[in-house]
């Protein structure tokens, strides 16, 4: 009997190790080795992590488990997490009630537009819709014809607290670091338009959109090189000094971060009802105010495009405004108002309850553009691993992601090799960072992988040379019929561009 037990043990022992030995095996370990090895990196903090999806093998694999500034794939953790907690087809609702009473057609009480936290409200990233005459006809609908109260925007779902305290100055307020709110309105941008005069060395405001009388500037641009231009004012000041230097004769287009969108929503829909004779009293926003919507008297309703698409053109073209209120809707499923920490709170919950620990990293926001976050390859790949096996949403998550030599912002990455058309990857970048997560389709299997490296010291082009290397040897050594076909072809265009 004792020699029975022994020789299952050892065979067990044996398939175990064997087991082990096949997840721990790493084809494109040569690869690593010789990209760990670039002019450049040799300072560098470097993580590689490549996995089968369905066997989990890994196939290659460099310091995984520490943790690196990861950029905007930190959009890949906000995105999954607002898929799987949302659904793809969610859509953000920006509602329209009132207060008081309606006697005779006049409302003796307030408009209220209430923020549902939807970023895209009016997005350029979006068909544009008559959303204000859409409201005014909820208004007409209602019985309404005169306001005696005012025109409230509602944007008390997200706590106000200005932009991340986690960013970096140099980003706060910027055409790419806008401030995320329950109400947004046009990306939260205006859309300035200066010209230079050239006899008298200054520039001119000719046009800004969206039209307003509440943004005030104060231009100090002058005509000259190089070409730069600064925004200074608080966050939700309405006045802004603009200065910097633009070309003669030649129209420069500046963006200028919104102090309060909610309040120009507001301002929006009263000059709208203005034009059907509507008239009604001033506009006020509840950004400094403790002041909610009255629940009840809802007369409109305006609803978002369904989540896989906002993912989408979150992920394709890295924009850092739909990330951030994605993460900070996620903080306010409790019915509390939203911030950062009730955020982190949701985001790690959720993934430390479906098998993907997020023991050892640190999100501090939505998009990436902090510094301080602070993630491994180990947990983006898992998580990658996770969507793709067992999430209801997978295809929905992996349309999201721009095709490597294809489209978005990794139309140039691994454009003209073999894995051209077949990664769906989302990249991350800022100063002395670039990263890749997402995924590659080889002869018919799907691996999830993640590439990150911090402070190198080679040109950005170069590292991303070497990351293209990386990637296209370690599938050669993965082998197959697609490394064959495409070695085929790639010698034919060989042959015909030595004709030519």
């Amino acid at each position: 009997m004792k020699n029975w037990i022994y020789t299952l043990t050892f065979l067990f022992c044996c398939i175990s190790s064997q087991h082990a030995f096949t997840q721990t095996t790493q084809v494109g370990a040569a690869a690593v080795k010789k990209f760990v090895n670039t002019d450049g990196l040799q300072a560098a903090g470097i993580g590689v992590l490549i996995k089968e999806v369905d066997s989990e093998n890994v196939i290659a694999e460099y310091q995984s488990g520490t943790n690196r500034i990861p950029a905007s794939v930190t959009k890949l953790i906000t995105t999954a997490t607002a898929t799987e907690i949302l659904g793809d087809t969610f859509r953000f609702k920006t509602r329209l009630n009132y207060s008081g009473t309606i006697t005779d057609s006049v409302l003796r009480g307030n408009i209220y537009l209430i923020g549902g936290g939807d970023p895209t409200f009016e997005s350029d990233y979006f068909p544009h819709l008559p959303v204000f005459e859409n409201m005014v006809n909820a208004v007409t609908n209602a019985g309404i014809k005169k306001i005696e109260g005012d025109i409230v925007g509602d944007a008390s779902l997200f706590q106000r607290s200005g932009a991340n305290g986690n960013w970096l100055m140099e980003d706060i307020g910027s055409y790419y670091g806008q401030t995320p709110a329950a109400f947004c309105f046009r990306d939260n941008l205006f859309m300035v338009t200066c010209k230079g005069n050239d006899s008298t060395g200054t520039a001119e405001v000719e046009t800004i959109l969206p039209r307003t009388n509440l943004l005030e500037i104060d231009n100090r641009m002058l005509v000259g090189n190089p070409v730069w231009w600064h925004i200074y004012g608080d966050t939700y000041a309405w006045k802004k000094i603009v200065r910097g230097r633009i070309p003669a004769n030649k129209k420069t287009l500046i963006k200028i971060e919104m102090p309060d969108p909610a309040l120009l929503v507001a301002d929006s829909l009263r000059k709208t009802l203005d034009t059907y004779g509507i008239c009604s009293g001033k506009t006020r926003s509840t950004i400094w105010s403790s002041e909610r919507a009255p629940q009840g008297n809802y007369i409109y309703t305006h609803e978002s495009e369904p989540l896989k698409e906002i993912i989408k053109q979150t992920n394709y073209h890295s924009v850092n405004l739909f990330a951030e209120n994605l993460y900070l809707y996620l903080g306010s499923q409790n019915g509390e108002i939203s911030n950062y920490d009730l955020a982190q709170a949701v985001v790690s919950k959720y993934w430390n309850s479906h098998g993907v620990p997020t023991t050892h990293i640190h999100q501090v926001d939505g998009s990436g553009l902090s510094m301080k976050n602070s993630i491994n390859p180990t947990f983006l790949t898992n998580m990658l691993i996770y969507m793709k096996k067992k999430s209801p949403h997978a295809n929905t998550f992996t349309a999201s992601l721009p095709t490597a030599g294809k489209s978005g912002t990794v139309k140039s990455f691994l454009a003209g090799t073999l894995l051209s058309g077949k990664t769906f990857v989302k990249s991350g970048s800022m100063e002395r960072v670039q990263n890749y997560s997402g995924y590659v389709v080889w002869n018919n299997k799907w691996y999830a992988f993640t590439i990150m490296v911090n402070n190198f010291d080679c040109t950005r082009t170069q590292l991303r040379t070497a990351i293209t290397n990386l990637m296209v040897e370690t599938f050669k050594a993965v082998g197959g019929p697609d490394a064959v076909v495409k070695k085929k072809t790639s010698a034919k265009t060989t042959a015909a561009t030595k004709k030519k």
